[in-house]
C-alpha cells in the first residue's frame, strides 16, 4: 500500500471511530464545585464544639466569601475567606471582624469540606477542625 493511501484509511478510520461515540465530560471546575454555602461543625480549642458555615464563590480563578461561627445561642463569630480555587489542599485566608485573622486548611471529598483552621485576634475563636457539607436548600450562591 502506497503511502499517500495508508494515510487516507488511516483518518477515515480515525474519522469513522469518532463519529458515533459519547463526548468525555469535560473536567469539572473545582471553584464550581465549591462555589455554594457549606454548613456543618468545627471544634475549637477555646469555644468547643460549634455551628460553621462557609458562603463561596469563584471569581476568575479565585475564591471569596465569608463565614460564620456559631458560639451562643446569641454569639456568633464573622468574617471573610479568600485564596485561590486550584490549589489542593485547599488554603484560604480568613479575616474576622473587628479585626483578626487566621488560615484554613481544607480538603473536599464530593460534598464535604473538612480540614483545619487557626485565629489569631478573633474573639472567642483559636484553632481547631472543622467538617461542612454542601447546604442543599441554598446551592450554589
Amino acid at each position: 500500500m502506497s503511502v499517500p493511501v495508508r494515510a487516507a484509511l488511516i483518518a477515515v478510520l480515525m474519522l469513522v471511530s469518532a463519529c458515533g461515540g459519547e463526548e468525555m465530560p469535560a473536567p469539572s471546575d473545582p471553584a464550581s464545585v465549591l462555589a455554594g454555602t457549606w454548613v456543618g461543625s468545627a471544634t475549637d480549642a477555646q469555644a468547643g464544639q460549634i455551628a460553621f458555615r462557609l458562603v463561596l464563590r469563584e471569581e476568575n480563578g479565585q475564591i471569596s466569601g465569608s463565614w460564620t461561627a456559631s458560639l451562643s445561642p446569641t454569639a456568633a463569630a464573622t468574617g471573610s475567606v479568600s485564596g485561590p480555587a486550584a490549589a489542593m489542599p485547599l488554603v484560604f485566608s480568613l479575616s474576622c471582624l473587628p479585626g483578626g485573622l487566621g488560615g484554613i486548611t481544607a480538603t473536599r471529598d464530593g460534598t464535604q469540606l473538612s480540614g483545619t483552621y487557626f485565629f489569631i485576634g478573633c474573639g472567642g475563636l483559636d484553632q481547631g477542625t472543622f467538617d461542612v457539607v454542601r447546604d442543599p436548600v441554598s446551592g450554589a450562591d
